[in-house]
């Protein structure tokens, strides 16, 4: 997981409270995006830019990935997702036929009287030469007054009249948006990779013949990789492993 470093200016984002109206973060952030960074150390900010019809507030975005096919281009982000994930992460879904799938974040950041908590789902989907998304169910723990322990929805926000809600609006825009970078880094690097049992990956079913990719794309990454004489072996846990011998499943042990 991409740490995350606090570097933002907010200065300037001070607005007096008297006779200021409540508006939400994305209707704020019309106004104010002018005196924000585009980016912090290279990094693209994406902020809060959409309120769907039943109110929820998403962040919402594309990335353009030169010369990756969509099959390419799915393949290496849901790796590299899989590969990623925090001990409180997880894959919410996968759609092979679609080139998407969804994953559920949680980012811890500071401690003690600073310490935040910024959760929420992102779904990608991919295209050729293209990485869309949706950051959605967001969600910020932090402590108010650097005492009481607080959760509130992006929905509840008050930017106007309440300074800390627009400093962790630019902490959630942040921490998302590295993750964005990272996984579009990561996928223009990625090779290629040979994917040919969409049937049984499809049916989550792993047999003899696959390769590594077609095993991670149905499983994710092991517990523990470990060699077994000439062979290796992936133990996802005590009931399921999986034998490669050249990288080729040889054997799978599941009870």
């Amino acid at each position: 997981m991409a740490s995350v470093c606090w570097g933002l200016d907010i200065k300037g984002l001070n607005r007096k409270k008297d006779k200021t109206p409540d508006i939400d973060i994305v209707v704020w952030l019309r106004h104010e995006v002018s005196g924000l960074p585009n980016d912090v150390d290279g990094v693209k900010i994406f902020r809060p830019n959409t309120i769907g019809e039943d109110g929820r507030i998403s962040v919402d975005g594309n990335v353009e990935l030169p010369a990756k096919k969509q099959s390419h281009g799915f393949i290496a982000a849901y790796i590299y997702a899989c590969d990623n994930l925090g001990n409180a992460d997880r894959i919410e879904a996968v759609d092979y036929d679609a080139k998407s799938f969804s994953v559920y974040r949680e980012i811890r950041e500071g401690e003690y009287k600073d310490a935040v908590v910024y959760r929420f789902v992102t779904h990608y989907v991919f295209s050729d030469g293209n990485m869309s998304f949706s950051t959605y169910d967001i969600n910020v723990e932090y402590r108010e007054k650097g005492i009481l322990p607080r959760k509130i929805n992006i929905e509840k926000f008050k930017p106007a009249t309440n300074e800390r809600h627009r400093e962790l609006s630019e902490g959630l825009s942040l921490a998302n948006s590295i993750l964005i970078d990272d996984m579009a880094g990561a996928v223009v690097k990625a090779k290629p990779a040979d994917v040919t049992h969409w049937t049984d990956i499809k049916a989550g079913k792993i047999v003899k013949g696959m390769n590594e990719t077609e095993v991670r794309l149905i499983s994710g990454a092991p517990r523990s990789v470990s060699p077994l004489g000439e062979s290796m072996q992936w133990m996802y846990t005590n009931d399921f492993i999986i034998i490669f011998t050249d990288g080729i499943v040889s054997n799978v042990i599941q009870d």
